[in-house]
């Protein structure tokens, strides 16, 4: 009597099959709400830095010395250190802008910079 156990068992396999089936199709609705929960939050807003203000034109032009074709001099402050910003700048639309190439020296490194321009000019004689 091969039929009836073999059937029982099939008949087992299948409720088991489809009970897990139905188990699978409750978490992917769990699932689903989930997600449409997290979506209806409001999203958090990432704090945006503001800007700081400008010095008037005049100040602003009294820290920079042309060095001639779109290159200057001028001292800045980053992260509270004083730097001597040495930069070529080019145009953006009708705005001078600071470009890449250039260097920023701290105070000590300007103050040896000037104690070897004699040297320095020398050397180019």
């Amino acid at each position: 009597t091969w039929g009836a156990p073999a059937t029982k068992t099939i008949e087992r396999m299948s409720d088991e099959g489809s009970k897990r089936k139905r188990e699978e199709e409750e978490e992917e609705h769990e699932e689903e709400e989930e997600v449409e929960e997290e979506e209806e939050k409001p999203k958090k807003k990432k704090p945006v830095a503001k800007k700081k203000v400008k010095k008037d034109e005049e100040e602003e032009e009294e820290d920079k010395w042309e060095l001639g074709s779109r290159k200057k001099v001028s001292i800045s402050n980053f992260r509270g250190k004083t730097l001597v910003d040495i930069r070529e700048y080019y145009l953006a639309g009708d705005e001078e802008k600071p470009g890449k190439k250039g260097i920023s020296l701290s105070v000590d490194q300007w103050k040896k910079l000037c104690a070897v321009m004699s040297k320095v000019d020398k050397a180019l004689e």
